[in-house]
């Protein structure tokens, strides 16, 4: 039939007769509920690095990995509040509980400024996390699929 299509989501295979092929999803899966970007990162030693981050919205906080502190000697302060970390499936946190924090530090994403302090865990793919308290704190525009990150017109600066 013109204008339909078939489509394969992993190995079985789907007829969809009721929509038309511009509905139906170029992706089989859903977008991550993450962004990654680059920000600079202006470390408590003056050090300034550009560095990956993911907005991550299924994090509940903000947080550094451990190598990222070991790398750059960042010397740590005991946790304002020790968090217990799971992960989605409800399982604690290799790491255990969180106990330790960064000091403040500066970091820029595009022209968006603010001092902040970073919870210490074990991170596996990227040095930074930044999760729904900071999502909560600047209300971002995310274009998901794009993968874009926008501030609103108050949201250029928390210094």
């Amino acid at each position: 039939m013109p204008g339909w299509r078939e489509r394969r989501w992993g190995s079985t295979r789907h007829v969809n007769e009721a929509v038309p092929s511009a509905l139906q999803p170029t992706d089989p899966l859903p977008p991550k509920p993450v962004v990654q970007l680059t920000a600079t990162l202006q470390l408590p030693n003056g050090l300034t690095l550009e560095v990956p981050i993911t907005i991550d919205s299924g994090s509940n906080a903000d947080f550094v990995g451990v190598q990222f502190v070991k790398q750059h000697r960042i010397a740590l302060l005991p946790a304002t509040l020790p968090l217990n970390v799971v992960t989605v499936d409800g399982r604690k946190l290799l790491g255990g509980q969180v106990v330790q924090q960064t000091p403040s530090m500066l970091l820029k994403i595009g022209n968006h400024r603010e001092v902040i302090s970073f919870n210490v865990t074990q991170l596996s793919d990227t040095p930074i996390v930044l999760g729904m308290s900071w999502l909560d704190r600047h209300s971002p525009s995310l274009a998901w699929y794009q993968r874009q990150l926008t501030f609103g017109s108050k949201g250029n600066s928390c210094i």
